[in-house]
């Protein structure tokens, strides 16, 4: 058995190297890269943190176990009154003309929820502008 002369913990073979970190992996109870490498650190010496991040990401218990990531949850938007906040979007209607309009614009109140539309020629910042 080989030790190292600082620690005199025992140096990990090449050839036990994936043996050795999934036993600490397990000693630790999964319990993710830190808690690992924390018992890996403390028992064994030479062995590379790389090799350990790359035995985690290998892990069937622990990709099977890992939780979903939720969402954040949004922050409500709190309108005063009515037309205090408008919500403005452009629908386009290219495919299916009529006459020269090509545009729908669609306001709607966020208060009341409100809504309105009107026809434009086109989707230019001036135009949308003058309606809105």
């Amino acid at each position: 058995m080989l030790c190292c002369k600082k620690s005199t913990s025992p140096v990990v073979t090449k050839e036990d190297l994936f043996s050795t970190i999934r036993q600490c992996h397990q000693r630790v109870g999964h319990s993710g890269r830190a808690k690992t490498w924390d018992e890996i650190s403390a028992n064994y010496s030479w062995v590379p943190r790389v090799a350990v991040e790359l035995f985690l990401q290998t892990c069937q218990h622990c990709s099977v176990c890992q939780p979903l990531k939720q969402p954040k949850t949004a922050q409500p938007i709190i309108s005063l009154g009515f037309l205090t906040r408008v919500q403005i979007d452009l629908i386009d209607m290219s495919s299916k003309p009529d006459g020269d309009y090509k545009w729908i614009l669609h306001a709607r109140d966020h208060f009341s929820k409100f809504s309105w539309t009107f026809p434009l020629t086109s989707k230019r910042a001036s135009e949308v502008c003058m309606i809105s």
